[in-house]
């Protein structure tokens, strides 16, 4: 068979043996790229000192929120009713061996109560309304499934069980009533400044979590890629491989090891939640987080090609600081506005939730706080893919254009209009 012969069947999938083909060979380079990256030292010690950080927090959460129980929680309470419930809680925390510590202080209306509560007097406020036990505190509203608020509510549990068995012919609706308690704050808006505040620290973790992540990642496929142009193995390599599965196998193994790590770090991330007095946001966040990770894989894939062509525009590792500069720059960017974007939930995080990469922060922050409906979660993924399919033709066809070109950094204008060095 001739060489024309050879070439055309290379590139048609077939080999010269007729038995194998380059069609799968994207997959190759891809598990090369997973298995290099994998050993590479800089990730592992990035990875230890990730797991030390999480590991601290996690300890300095458990070492916190254990002293904390030992300072006494202040229940203020409008009637003798109440006060016979927080001790209840009490007594029912020395039985069990809880270190709760309740303490009960008076007022004579529920408006007192709450001011207590607001002049951080009191930490809860408890009161009857409506058939129905009421706790509130000052920020947040208060777990019912931990702490002081677990023992009240037990305590309610418990009195209207007594109170049942010397009824006769209770209304079961009523009785559920009874022995409900429904957490509340002392002022209804303070409910929605809380979200605010779990939004922006979820959209600051994203952002941190993003800009390692990508600058990591990319700047390892242009460091490959140039790598490769440099020792001129990559002329090898291109002899066995259309260029186009050689940069797909790069792009596809470096996404999938970057959404790896990204996924470990959030897993990591929400197991230290879970140890600390902030579990029950678990729920709060579990969306947010699931479309993080979509809007990233989208995003990434609309770098990564860049990289690429970032790593075949510079001939030496030197020039790689200059053609990648601004790559870095848009990272950057989405970086400072994703930032901007989870601190101030205004127009500049509508704004920020459709454009490509920073959307990747904005957005999910967006849906942390309760303020983006799904279609405009649609219409934000929908022009990330957009930009994505945008930004992979014009990295591969600079790619294509420059991999090839020695003797000094390649000009983007030159690389671009320049015709295919490859196949």
């Amino acid at each position: 068979m001739s060489n024309n012969a050879t070439s055309s069947a290379r590139r048609d999938g077939v080999g010269s043996d007729g038995v194998a083909g380059t069609s799968s060979m994207w997959w190759t380079v891809a598990r090369r790229e997973m298995s290099v990256k994998i050993r590479d030292r800089s990730l592992l010690v990035s990875l230890i000192i990730v797991l030390v950080i999480v590991a601290v927090s996690v300890g300095v959460s458990l070492i916190t929120s254990g002293t904390s129980d030992d300072k006494p929680t202040s229940v203020a309470v409008t009637d003798d009713a109440g006060a016979a419930i927080v001790a209840q809680a009490q007594k029912m925390a020395q039985q069990t061996g809880e270190r709760q510590i309740l303490e009960t202080v008076r007022t004579t209306s529920l408006e007192q109560g709450r001011e207590v509560v607001t002049d951080e007097k009191a930490k809860l406020v408890l009161h009857h309304e409506d058939g129905t036990w009421h706790l509130e505190s000052g920020d947040e509203p208060p777990s019912v499934t931990s702490g002081a608020g677990q023992l009240i509510a037990k305590a309610v549990e418990a009195r209207a069980t007594a109170d049942l068995a010397q009824k006769a012919g209770v209304d079961p609706q009523q009785a559920v009533a009874d022995g409900t308690v429904l957490p509340g704050t002392v002022d209804p808006g303070q409910a929605d400044n809380w979200r605010d505040t779990v939004a922006t620290f979820m959209g600051v973790g994203f952002a941190v979590v993003y800009m390692f992540t990508m600058m990591f990642f990319g700047n390892g496929i242009a460091a490959s890629v140039v790598e490769e142009k440099q020792s001129r193995i990559v002329e090898i390599l291109l002899a066995c491989i259309p260029a186009r599965q050689l940069l797909a196998g790069k792009i596809i193994g470096n996404t999938i090891l970057a959404a790896g790590l990204m996924l470990i770090l959030l897993v990591l991330g929400c197991v230290g939640v879970s140890f600390t007095p902030a579990a029950d946001l678990l729920g709060t966040i579990a969306a947010p987080t699931a479309w993080f990770i979509v809007f990233f894989i989208v995003g990434f894939l609309s770098l990564a090609c860049l990289w690429a062509a970032a790593g075949a525009l510079a001939s030496r590792t030197e020039d790689l600081q200059s053609t990648s500069m601004p790559l870095v720059m848009i990272v950057m960017i989405a970086y400072v506005f994703g930032i901007q974007a989870a601190q101030n939930h205004g127009v500049s995080a509508v704004v920020a939730s459709y454009v490509p990469v920073a959307s990747a922060i904005a957005m999910p922050t967006r849906v942390a706080t309760g303020g983006a409906a799904w279609w405009e979660v649609v219409v934000s993924i929908l022009i990330s893919v957009l930009f994505s399919a945008l930004t992979i033709w014009g990295g591969e066809r600079i790619y294509r254009r420059s991999v090839l070109k020695t003797g000094g950094k390649v000009k983007l204008r030159v690389a671009w209009r320049s015709t295919d060095v490859v196949a």
